[in-house]
């Protein structure tokens, strides 16, 4: 409990200032207010706060920082994932007061980075602690990278202005470099960003490495897994489960099922400890992905003739394996096994079965399924969404359809794709006005309609023809439309172009 405390309050904490039984009992409660804040129950280190208050003055106002930090922290983690909520939140750091420091605004821009949350709610949020006076360190600059990585573009510029600003580089920086090149297919360039660390002297880990070969593996890069991997061994680094699995994973996307399978023999030899849920999990997907279904099934009776029990991951891929192959009832069943093994259905494996069923064309079983999810607080995802009001734009119940669409909007927001499928369906049913109001509502939410929603636009519209009894207004409104559309890319390309060069040198 000590180095915990002297890690996040600094060794300081532990030396004179306080007697001896209230410093050991604010340093407790300090410590339960971390806790909390990590469970976002920000209402409960509210409380901790107020309570604590005059003694944390009166014996240690340093303490307060952290205090401070924490009770922002929870609100974050309260809403993490709620990207409207977040936002808010963001708009409006000071949450109830409380001014925030370097590390409290490290904390808000590492939060946004985890959820996806960038643009110019980002770029706000580090102005503002630009104008506040608070110097960024190098951890703020990673927090910012680490936020930014999905950008490529803003990568490059990023690391200009940190030369600029005479900011060192550190592991971590390192590491989200190679994590972000590789992730964007640039393995040339992120190796080079790995040799460049190793030159330096800097720590080289699994953190640094376990990325690399992941993100490799998902493009199929075998040849670059395999130095990655000869690296890692060279390094003495640990062979995890995570690794097995991504190294097959690219012989799998290479179409070498011989040579995925030879792969989890060899790591079954000489790494067994490490050999866990994930490889064998690898093991059925490689069978399943390259149309072998049966062998993926046996590979369950080999581990249980080992005395291995399927995990999460090896039940989940196989019910991906089934739902790909058309085989809804079989994951049905899987899904069943899985209780009975006490392994509970997540949101995730909930969803596979429910984008199965309505693949399946079973509308009133997946709509169960649905309402199933939601009773036990289930988030469905966006993709899910998406196949939802696909399947039930073929049917003629309309109001079905708008509302799953007005769900997903409280529940995720706009998505461009989703709004293209709106438009798509009152295009087949003739709703004009209908889709006029869709382009309405999707420019107010700064959702830019996109090239494929355009064009069923302008096919409707040519397809209506001169003689309509709405021609001549839907066009009118469409040619309004169509300058609106354009000043928001427009204004689009522009924030994008200068969101991070405004940052002051």
């Amino acid at each position: 409990f000590k180095t915990f405390v002297e890690r996040f309050l600094g060794a300081s904490a532990f030396d004179g200032g306080m007697a001896g039984p209230a410093r050991a009992f604010l340093v407790k409660q300090v410590g339960t207010a971390r806790s909390l804040s990590d469970k976002g129950n920000f209402a409960r280190v509210a409380e901790l706060m107020n309570s604590l208050r005059p003694q944390i003055m009166k014996e240690r106002p340093s303490l307060w920082g952290k205090m401070r930090n924490y009770y922002v922290t929870a609100h974050l983690n309260h809403v993490k994932g709620y990207r409207t909520e977040l936002e808010k939140i963001c708009e409006s750091i000071e949450v109830d007061g409380f001014q925030l420091d370097l590390k409290g605004y490290t904390s808000i821009l590492t939060t946004m980075g985890r959820t996806g949350l960038a643009g110019s709610v980002l770029n706000k949020t580090w102005q503002r602690m630009l104008d506040k006076g608070i110097k960024p360190d190098t951890g703020a600059w990673n927090a910012l990278l680490a936020a930014s990585c999905d950008d490529f573009s803003q990568i490059h510029r990023l690391m200009d202005q940190m030369k600029l600003e005479n900011v060192t580089p550190d592991s971590f920086t390192y590491n989200i470099l190679i994590r972000s090149f590789a992730k964007h297919g640039y393995a040339e360039e992120a190796w080079r960003y790995l040799e460049k660390m190793e030159r330096r002297g800097l720590h080289i880990d699994l953190r640094t490495l376990g990325p690399f070969i992941k993100f490799a593996a998902d493009r199929g890069s075998q040849e670059w897994v395999d130095n990655a991997f000869k690296k890692l061994r060279s390094l003495n680094l640990p062979v995890d489960d995570l690794l097995i699995s991504s190294i097959i994973q690219a012989r799998t996307a290479c179409k070498d099922l011989p040579g995925a399978e030879s792969t989890f023999r060899k790591m079954l030899e000489e790494f067994p400890e490490a050999v866990q849920g994930r490889s064998w999990a690898a093991l059925i997907k490689a069978h399943s992905k390259l149309g072998r279904l049966e062998d993926a099934v046996s590979v369950i009776g080999e581990m249980a003739r080992l005395e291995l029990r399927p995990d999460y991951n090896v039940y989940t891929v196989l019910l991906e394996g089934y739902l790909a192959h058309g085989k809804v009832a079989l994951a049905e069943k899987l899904l069943e096994s899985m209780e009975k093994d006490e392994i509970k259905p997540t949101a995730h494996t909930m969803s596979l079965i429910l984008r199965g069923q309505l693949r399946a064309r079973n509308i009133s079983v997946a709509m169960s399924t649905k309402e199933l999810m939601q009773s036990q607080r289930m988030r469905i995802d966006v993709r899910t969404y998406h196949e939802l009001i696909a399947v039930l734009g073929e049917g003629e119940n309309l109001n079905a359809v708008e509302e799953v669409f007005e769900e997903m909007r409280e529940t995720i927001g706009w998505t461009s794709h989703a709004c293209r499928r709106m438009v798509e369906i009152y295009s087949n049913r003739r709703m004009g006005l209908r889709m006029i109001g869709m382009l309405r509502k999707m420019i107010e939410q700064q959702v830019q309609p996109d090239r494929a929603t355009q064009r069923l636009l302008r096919e409707h519209f040519d397809s209506t023809g001169t003689g309509h009894m709405y021609s001549k207004k839907l066009l009118t409104q469409v040619g309004e439309l169509g300058n609106s559309i354009a000043e928001l890319s427009s204004r689009k390309a522009e924030s994008r172009k200068g969101a991070l060069t405004k940052l002051p040198v």
